[in-house]
């Protein structure tokens, strides 16, 4: 049979016991407990019961949901264009605009625009978030990323690098 050691109302530990060895239950200090009781759960000395679910605070939500967006927004970019890619066409841009080649920087710009267009619905979404006066409204943000899957540019390193020369 399953019994709870409880200290101050709450289970601290949860053990299964021959509810015949009524000596070593009574060394234990242990009560008999429903077979869904949980360690952490709370006992009235009559009755066992899991606790509320912590109260979620509007504050720590929206930090959460912002640092969660953060990670996505990054995630969703370097999906498509990798870190390196990015250093590499941040790289041949500045060339590109030493040596006059308006045509490299015509195609890299093609993928800062995208970049701008995805940021700024992100930002949007983020400003929206911390602007939540209440819990429903901040679940109800989402920031959909992967409409701008149909409008990448879709540009090849190799490319740039062929209107370098």
């Amino acid at each position: 049979m399953k019994y709870a050691k409880v200290e101050s109302g709450k289970v601290t530990n949860i053990v299964e016991v021959d509810e015949n060895d009524t000596a070593l239950i009574a060394s234990m200090g242990v009560t008999a407990c429903n077979a869904d009781t949980d360690i952490g759960d709370d006992y009235d000395g009559t009755d066992f019961s899991h606790p509320a679910p912590p109260e979620r605070v509007l504050a720590d939500e929206i930090e959460k949901a912002i640092k969660v967006a953060e990670k996505n927004v990054e995630a969703y970019i370097d999906s498509h264009y990798s870190k390196g890619a990015q250093s590499n066409y941040i790289a041949m841009l500045v060339i590109a605009n030493m040596t006059g080649k308006t045509a490299c920087v015509t195609y890299i710009m093609g993928l800062w625009a995208w970049v701008q267009t995805v940021m700024v619905v992100h930002y949007t979404g983020m400003a929206t978030m911390g602007a939540a006066s209440d819990l429903a409204t901040l679940d109800a943000v989402t920031i959909d990323l992967l409409q701008f899957d149909a409008t990448d540019p879709h540009l090849s390193t190799g490319v740039a690098g062929g209107l370098l020369v």
